[in-house]
């Protein structure tokens, strides 16, 4: 589950309405980054539901969950909604919470509208390689059974680590405004092996 604690944001604001987070970015083409301490693993299961309040106008916004943070280094699942309603769930390497390398994407079956309610789910597990799989879906809807995209990860500089988890929202440079997101339901948990019998 989420650890206690206060969450540092970095170039960005963060407010609290009801039980829901709201993280925004200074303005376009800056990345609000927002940490918490307390909070050490190596193989991961995540979810929270991300509210988008309002659709960008002129340019996407990406919202990106990331674990194993150990660093400047970490894994993450990013969500990107464009101004049309399309939107993408990634599986991405961060580097500082900002620069992003894509390793594997897909369209989401969906278009979202103002106050649409997404749940974004990943796991990480593993070593040598690593295996990531995310999925996000509609709030209310049915879970997809299987991961929407997947990724192992064996090259020399996986991140093997055990690190924290963070968030990073970035609108686009091209946006006319910076839109805030909704983040609630943060469960981060150690997955649990079940003995063969």
């Amino acid at each position: 589950s989420s650890p206690e604690g206060p969450w540092r944001v970095v170039e960005g604001t963060a407010s609290v309405t009801g039980a829901q987070a709201l993280l925004a970015s200074r303005k376009p083409g800056i990345t609000a980054r927002a940490t918490v301490d307390g909070v050490a693993a190596t193989d991961v299961d995540s979810r929270f539901s991300l509210t988008v309040p309002e659709l960008p106008v002129g340019g996407p916004l990406y919202l990106s969950q990331a674990v194993r943070v150990s660093g400047a280094d970490s894994y993450g699942v990013r969500v990107r909604v464009h101004p049309d309603g399309s939107a993408y769930v990634s599986i991405v390497r961060l580097t500082d919470l900002m620069r992003v390398q894509h390793l594997s994407e897909r369209r989401l079956p969906l278009t979202v509208t103002g106050d649409t309610t997404l749940t974004v789910a990943l796991s990480v597990t593993g070593t040598s390689p690593v295996e990531l799989g995310a999925k996000a879906w509609e709030s209310g809807a049915a879970e997809p059974t299987d991961w929407q995209v997947t990724y192992s990860d064996d090259s020399a500089d996986r991140i093997q680590a055990a690190g924290g988890y963070a968030f990073s929202l970035y609108t686009s440079s091209g946006a006319r405004t910076a839109v805030p997101v909704g983040i609630d339901d943060v469960s981060v948990t150690t997955p649990t092996t079940v003995p063969e019998p």
